[in-house]
């Protein structure tokens, strides 16, 4: 699972990221449908933060209770933790890639600098397995 947020042309965010998480056929069974079992019981059809601050957004009745906001995210933190998903993160500064390029004359994306990060953090992490990166919830 991959998840985004920013994107290199937003002036109001310093970097664009890029995050997931990774495990065998079985966990990610398992997860799927724990998973599945939060985003019915908070009746939301997917968990994306970068849209969660949106005032009219899928978010807006959840984010009238904090109460339920807080048992929402802890619920979902209780399923990644239990289910045994491995996180990959990768984060670029967009002021100091747009720097590199001007001054190589690269055309370097974000996103694709982000993700070559999170396949070399993987490959260190997984040596010598296959890993199939296009499932996404």
């Amino acid at each position: 699972m991959f998840d985004d947020s920013s994107n290199q042309d937003d002036h109001y965010h310093p970097c664009a990221s890029m995050a997931g998480y990774i495990g065998s056929v079985e966990i990610w069974d398992r997860f799927e449908t724990e998973w599945q079992s939060v985003l019915d019981e908070f009746q939301i059809p997917y968990l994306h933060m970068n849209e969660f601050g949106k005032p009219d957004g899928r978010y807006a009745d959840l984010m009238k209770n904090s109460a339920r906001v807080d048992a929402m995210l802890t619920r979902s933190a209780e399923v990644i933790g239990s289910c045994g998903l491995t996180a990959f993160a990768g984060v670029v500064r967009t002021r100091d890639l747009k720097q590199c390029n001007r001054e190589t004359g690269l055309q370097m994306g974000a996103y694709p600098l982000a993700l070559h990060h999170l396949l070399g953090e993987i490959a260190l992490q997984l040596p010598g397995q296959m890993v199939d990166l296009t499932r996404r919830i």
